[in-house]
């Protein structure tokens, strides 16, 4: 089961990173925010949108990323979640 819970200030998030199974980080533009480094940092999973159109360079070389999700799609967000956790 997944609990979505309200958007929180900053300066609570902290306590919440004990009791979660996994964050879900920023969905929209695949960028990677300081929420998402944080529940890293704590050893906590985190699902953050991969935009397959921006690439990145490797050694030179364009690459797509390797990470997942990369789709906004609720219902493969859903069973990628339930992987995870």
């Amino acid at each position: 089961m997944v609990t979505l819970i309200d958007k929180i200030p900053h300066s609570e998030i902290g306590k919440y990173y004990s009791f979660v199974d996994a964050v879900l980080g920023e969905m929209m533009t695949g960028h990677t925010n300081s929420i998402e480094r944080e529940a890293a940092l704590c050893k906590k999973p985190v699902l953050n949108y991969n935009d397959p159109n921006m690439k990145s360079f490797l050694d030179g070389k364009e690459i797509s990323s390797p990470f997942l999700p990369q789709t906004q799609n609720i219902n493969e967000l859903s069973e990628l979640i339930d992987k995870i956790v």
